[in-house]
């Protein structure tokens, strides 16, 4: 999720995993533009990133500020070809999108997201469990691909973020004996066709006995901040990483236990980064969105929000924020106890001082399809 401030309003793009097409061509890679002021939301027309056949993966986004134009990357699985990686450029006009050529090919893998500073945008994905990164220029031409982290166990869930001169990919890394998940992170440089690695064996974020995944980050106050999930209790957990790639001390977001984090997002609002979380109850059972504001320094501050606690839902997917103007748009996908188990895609705006607001749909209970990973 993405945003341009080309108006009295920020627009942000949503995207989700759509199988309304199922019978001609399965799951396909959706986008909505949101714009957003202070405390008003307005939705625009969705559009379909691509309806190739296949199984695609929903689209990340990359955006030149200010330019109208964003990168959607995506991951299309076909039984002739495995997952290949595609990329289109979308035309963002206000609320209106559109696109002037058709999805291409840029590699070959699985899981991807993209960032963009610098003149370049930044892809990183999975192939054969290693992790990749490949710049695009301005023209959204597909530049050469860097190996970031292969070990002898699989890396995965590669998250890429950008700040002082470096993009910043992070990752699920097995390389450790227990054979349990750890957190490690790489900075790459970008600055020409093809990246340059600065953290060639990676550095350790987190590698406690427990599984560490499902990574974030976010850049603000002039360093990175990874959040991951913690799986001893089901805990959030995050700590600063300065661009020299020296560590903070790490600090418990949300405690887990009685509500297990299932899901992370993060973002950074000019102040203190904010983490959101989906979360679930055993007692009472059900599902939770909460956000939990960082300062650079890796201090909490304040209390927990409750963006939309309980759900309507029977499980939370995947969660996103990007904030504004000190707000946070989030916005997450889930399966839905109102609507016979059908998966939706839900949304709120969190003000500067905390307050929750346009708790609605951007994608409600369709009969023609099920909506997912946001």
């Amino acid at each position: 999720m993405i945003w341009s401030g080309t108006n009295s309003y920020a627009t942000f793009l949503v995207g989700w995993e759509d199988s309304r097409n199922y019978a001609t061509s399965q799951y396909d890679p959706y986008v909505r533009a949101v714009g957003a002021n202070s405390d008003v939301l307005f939705l625009g027309t969705e559009r379909p990133v691509a309806t190739d056949a296949g199984s695609d993966s929903a689209p990340a986004f990359a955006m030149v500020p200010g330019s109208g134009l964003a990168l959607a990357v995506y991951s299309d699985w076909t039984s002739a070809d495995g997952y290949v990686l595609r990329y289109r450029p979308v035309i963002v006009s206000g609320l209106e999108l559109g696109f002037n050529t058709d999805p291409a090919t840029f590699g070959v893998g699985g899981e991807v997201g993209v960032g963009y500073a610098a003149g370049r945008y930044l892809a990183a994905f999975t192939d054969a469990s290693d992790v990749y990164a490949q710049p695009f220029d301005l023209a959204m031409t597909p530049g050469g691909r860097s190996l970031v982290a292969r070990g002898a166990n699989k890396e995965q869930a590669p998250t890429v973020t950008f700040g002082g001169g470096y993009f910043l990919v992070a990752w699920e890394d097995y390389r450790n004996p227990g054979g349990s998940a750890d957190i490690y992170a790489a900075r790459v440089v970008a600055s020409g066709y093809t990246p340059s690695l600065v953290d060639p064996s990676g550095l350790a974020i987190a590698t406690g006995t427990s599984a560490q995944t499902s990574p974030v980050a976010a850049f603000g106050g002039n360093t990175f901040y990874v959040a991951w999930r913690d799986g001893v209790a089901g805990a959030a957990v995050g700590r600063p990483l300065s661009l020299g790639g020296g560590l903070g001390n790490p600090a418990v977001l949300r405690p887990g236990g009685a509500s297990s984090v299932g899901t992370l997002a993060i973002d950074f609002d000019g102040s203190n980064f904010f983490v959101a979380s989906g979360e679930n109850t055993s007692a009472p059972w059900g599902w939770h969105v909460h956000g939990q504001r960082v300062s650079p320094g890796g201090a909490l501050v304040g209390g927990v929000i409750d963006v939309a606690s309980p759900e309507p839902l029977y499980g939370i997917g995947r969660i996103r924020t990007d904030a504004l103007a000190g707000a946070h748009l989030v916005v997450w996908s889930g399966t839905s106890n109102l609507d016979d188990g059908d998966n939706v895609v839900r949304k709120a705006l969190v003000s500067a001082t905390g307050a929750v607001s346009q708790l609605d749909y951007v994608r409600p209970y369709d009969a023609a399809g099920d909506f997912y990973d946001v």
